[in-house]
């Protein structure tokens, strides 16, 4: 069992440092996934507002957009997440469910082909 949560940790550790280096917003995690948000154009200034308590109904709903664009691309790639758009406050966001190092390196590889 410790040595299944030291794994889970470390793979939290290197997927978090890497979501760092793509265009998303993530939130801090101790489980096993990480909630995060893609930014696109608008996203990013609908997160931006979000961040302030301001943002408005039209930068909310292109968050969201972009959300369900990217989650879709993820599901093209054979990658699932869980899109958590339709939960109060996270339009947009989508979680992931940390697995194994390769299950990791395909959604890392998914999710920077789908950002790009």
């Amino acid at each position: 069992m410790e040595q299944r949560v030291a794994g889970l940790v470390g793979e939290r550790t290197r997927v978090s440092a890497a979501l760092a280096d793509l265009p998303v917003q993530q939130w801090p995690s101790e489980a096993n996934f990480i909630l995060f948000r893609p930014l696109g154009p608008a996203a990013a200034a609908a997160s931006a507002d979000t961040a302030t308590g301001t943002a408005t109904d039209t930068h909310t709903a292109l968050a969201g957009n972009f959300g369900d664009l990217v989650w879709q691309g993820l599901v093209d790639r054979s990658v699932l997440v869980r899109n958590c758009s339709s939960w109060p406050r996270l339009s947009g966001c989508l979680r992931v469910t940390l697995g194994t190092a390769a299950e990791n390196t395909k959604f890392l590889d998914a999710l920077g082909d789908v950002l790009t």
